[in-house]
């Protein structure tokens, strides 16, 4: 697997990028597409993040799984509060 670049690389080069070129660019790559694509579906969903809804669910793991979990979250990168 190749290293991972920091985030700002990417930034960096985005900002150098000429404006008018990409847009060429995406308007000939794109010129063939018959119909377009809406994803306001997906931003106007309910919102439910409210405090209320939040319910605590007691979880008791035996420790072989709870060291399994571990292990996965850490080689992946995430907590295991994210995991489970």
């Amino acid at each position: 697997m190749l290293p991972v670049k920091p985030y700002r690389t990417y930034v960096n080069w985005l900002e150098k990028q000429d404006e008018t070129e990409c847009r060429k660019y995406w308007e000939e790559y794109l010129k063939d597409y018959s119909y377009k694509t809406s994803i306001d579906k997906l931003t106007k969903q309910k919102q439910t993040n409210n405090i209320n809804n939040i319910v605590n669910i007691p979880l008791k793991l035996d420790s072989e799984l709870t060291m399994k979990l571990q292990t996965f979250a850490m080689s992946n990168r995430i907590s295991v509060s994210t995991l489970i």
